[in-house]
C-alpha cells in the first residue's frame, strides 16, 4: 500500500489540490471575490470600449455649471428653469439622480409668512390675496413641482439604506414618514407559478430605511426608483439589484420598489414592467410593449452591469449650457425625444464609483449605462446552470493539468504554467465576447498554480531523497 502511495503520490497531489479548490469554490469566500474581479476588470479593458445608445443623454452638473450658476445645491427655481427648457426642447423623458429631501427656505418666504399670520386677523382680504400671490411667486418647491407636472414624463430618486450604520438619529416616526413618500411608487407586477409562493421566502435585497424627495415632489413625479447600488467588497459596482424589499414598520408588510433606470424605461417606452418568480427567487425581469424585454438576473434580483467605457463614453451636456439661450437650436437636436439624465459628474460633488474602465465614474453615467444595456439588448447573463459549468470546469481542468504536469520535465512547467494560464483566460474571454457571461478565472488560476507548485516541490523532495 505505501509503495502504492509513493507510485502515485505526484497524482495523488494534483487530486487533493483540485479537490481543494472544488470545495473553495462551492464556498466562495466574500474575500477572494475582489480577486475575481481583477480578471473581470481585464476583459473589460481587453474588450475595449462600446458605442453608447443615442437615445441617452446626460445633464451634467459640471465644473462649468457651478462656475456659472454657483455652488450645488441650486436652488428650485433652477432646476424649474432646467425641466421648463428641457420641455421646450421636446426631451423624451427626464431622469433626476439628485434627492431633494428638504424642503428649500428663505428669509424673505419666512418673513411673508409671518407677515400673513399678523395681517389675518385684520381680516383685510385684498392684502390677504396679494401676500398669498407673494408667497405663491417665491415658493421654490411649488414652482419646481409645477414646472414637474407640466414637463416631460420625470421620474425622480431616492436612497435606500441597507443598513442601520450612521442613522441611529432616526426615530421610527421620521422612517416611517420617510416611506410614506417612496410607498406610492412601489410594485406589485409579480407574476408566480402559483398563489402559495410567498414573495417573503425570496432572497431579495432588503433595505433598512429610505431617503426620500420632499411629499409636493414625491407626488408630482410620473415614476420614481431608488437610486442605490450594490457596492463589492473592494468598493466597486458590479451589480444593480432590480428589485428591492422594504418592511413597513407601521404594518409589517413587504413592499417592492424597482429602480431609478427601470421606471425611467417604463416611462420612455410606454412599456409594463413585470418580474417573474419561482421558488428559487428572480427568474427574469420582462419591460412589456410592442417589442418585449427580457432582462437577465440572478435569484436575487441583480442584474450584472456590462460597463460600455470610461467616463463620457455616454455623451452629455453641462447644465449651463442647457440653460443658455444662445444656443437653442443645437441643444434641442441632442436632447429631443432622448431620455435625460440630470446628475452629478463634478469630482468635488463626490458621487463617484469604482468600476472596470475608471476608478471614479459619476453615479449618473452608471444609471445611463443600465439603460443602455436594456435599450441596446446588452446583457452579461447569469444562468443558473453557470456554476455547475464553472465546477465541471475546474475537476477537468484540474483533471488534465495533474496528467500533464506529471508526465514533464520539471523546467517545463513555469513553460506550461504561463501557456496554460493565458489558454484558460483567453477562453473565458471569448465566453464573454460572444455567450455573454463570466467563467471563473481566479479559481482554474489558483488550481494551476497550485497543482504546479504542490507536484515541482514534490518531485524536488523526491529527488533529494535519491540522492541521500
Amino acid at each position: 500500500m505505501i509503495r502504492l502511495v509513493k507510485k502515485y503520490s505526484i497524482l495523488l497531489t494534483g487530486i487533493l489540490v483540485t479537490i481543494l479548490l472544488l470545495v473553495t469554490y462551492s464556498c466562495s469566500p466574500l474575500w477572494l471575490r475582489p480577486f475575481e474581479n481583477i480578471f473581470q476588470n481585464a476583459h473589460f479593458k481587453l474588450r475595449g470600449p462600446l458605442p453608447p445608445n443615442s437615445n441617452i443623454v446626460i445633464a451634467k452638473i459640471d465644473e462649468k455649471s457651478l462656475d456659472v450658476l454657483g455652488r450645488w445645491p441650486w436652488s428650485r427655481q433652477t432646476m424649474a428653469k432646467l425641466v421648463k427648457k428641457l420641455k421646450d426642447y421636446e426631451a423624451g423623458v427626464i431622469g433626476f439622480d439628485i434627492i431633494f429631501s428638504s424642503p428649500q427656505t428663505s428669509s424673505s418666504h419666512e418673513d411673508l409668512k409671518r407677515l400673513r399670520d399678523l395681517v389675518g386677523p385684520v381680516q383685510n382680504q385684498e392684502t390677504l390675496e396679494l401676500l398669498d400671490r407673494l408667497l405663491e411667486q417665491i415658493n421654490a418647491d411649488a414652482q419646481f413641482s409645477q414646472a414637474l407636472s407640466e414637463g416631460p414624463k420625470s421620474v425622480l430618486g431616492y436612497f435606500f439604506h441597507f443598513s442601520s450604520k450612521g442613522l441611529d438619529h432616526l426615530t421610527v416616526t421620521q422612517r416611517n414618514r420617510y416611506f410614506e413618500d417612496v410607498k406610492p411608487s412601489s410594485f406589485n407586477g409579480f407574476l408566480r407559478p402559483n398563489e402559495n409562493l410567498k414573495l417573503s421566502s425570496l432572497t431579495f435585497p432588503t433595505a433598512f430605511a429610505v431617503e426620500s424627495n420632499i411629499t409636493p415632489l414625491s407626488r408630482t413625479a410620473s415614476r420614481s426608483g431608488f437610486l442605490s447600488f450594490d457596492l463589492e467588497a473592494d468598493g466597486t459596482v458590479k451589480q444593480l439589484p432590480l428589485i428591492v424589499r422594504y418592511i413597513d414598520l407601521a404594518d409589517g408588510k413587504d413592499y417592492y420598489f424597482p429602480p431609478f433606470s427601470l421606471r425611467i424605461l417604463e416611462q420612455y417606452l410606454d412599456s409594463t414592467l413585470l418580474f417573474r418568480v419561482n421558488e428559487s427567487g428572480m427568474e427574469e425581469v420582462i419591460l412589456d410593449h410592442k417589442n418585449p424585454i427580457v432582462i437577465p438576473t440572478n435569484s436575487r434580483g441583480e442584474m450584472e452591469i456590462n460597463y460600455l467605457g470610461p467616463r463620457e463614453t455616454i455623451p452629455g451636456i453641462s447644465i449651463s449650457d442647457l440653460l443658455d439661450q444662445s444656443s437653442d437650436s443645437v441643444i434641442k437636436n441632442t436632447v429631443q425625444n432622448k431620455i435625460v439624465l440630470i446628475g452629478a459628474t463634478a469630482t468635488a460633488l463626490e458621487d463617484l464609483k469604482s468600476t472596470p474602465f475608471d476608478a471614479a465614474l459619476p453615479g449618473v453615467e452608471i444609471h445611463a449605462t443600465v439603460i443602455d444595456n436594456i435599450l441596446s439588448n446588452r446583457f452579461l447573463a447569469q444562468p443558473a446552470w453557470k456554476s455547475l459549468v464553472d465546477f465541471l470546469y475546474l475537476l477537468i481542468v484540474g483533471m488534465a493539468l495533474t496528467g500533464v504536469y506529471s508526465r514533464i520535465q520539471p523546467n517545463l512547467s513555469i513553460l506550461v504554467w504561463l501557456a496554460s494560464t493565458c489558454a484558460m483566460f483567453f477562453l473565458s474571454h471569448w465566453i464573454f465576447l460572444n455567450k455573454g457571461f463570466w467563467l471563473t478565472d481566479l479559481y482554474p488560476f489558483l488550481e494551476n498554480t497550485g497543482i504546479a507548485a504542490a507536484i515541482m516541490i514534490g518531485r524536488y523532495i523526491e529527488e533529494e531523497k535519491q540522492k541521500l
